[in-house]
């Protein structure tokens, strides 16, 4: 067996402090994320903006905003933002947990 590979899986280096044990190698998974933002490994989290490029910083879990004003949330996918929009969590209520999901309201 050859270093660093072990039967069914290859461990890619896609970039700085990036590296990962996909099934099949990384030519076939690896471009297809990078394109829609949702690589996997380390800073998993980080979407690029589709508008500019820039890698967009988390405000909550479940959502995240770019210098341009371009946003995600997980539920939606990407908007834009405008003026009147107020970005907060609500609590809910699952069984006995109480959980924190991001919400948007709009401003009066």
């Amino acid at each position: 067996m050859a270093a660093g590979k072990s039967p069914g899986f290859a461990v890619c280096d896609s970039g700085p402090g990036l590296w990962m044990t996909i099934p099949f190698g990384c030519d076939i998974l690896l471009p297809a994320a990078i394109e829609k933002g949702t690589v996997t490994g380390m800073g998993a989290s980080n979407k690029i903006c589709p508008s500019c490029g820039r890698k967009m910083k988390q405000q909550f879990i479940g959502l995240q905003h770019c210098k341009c004003g371009m946003s995600w949330k997980k539920d939606i996918g990407f908007f834009e933002r405008t003026g009147n929009m107020v970005f907060a969590l609500e609590r809910q209520t699952v069984g006995k947990k109480v959980k924190q999901v991001p919400v948007i309201r709009r401003k009066n």
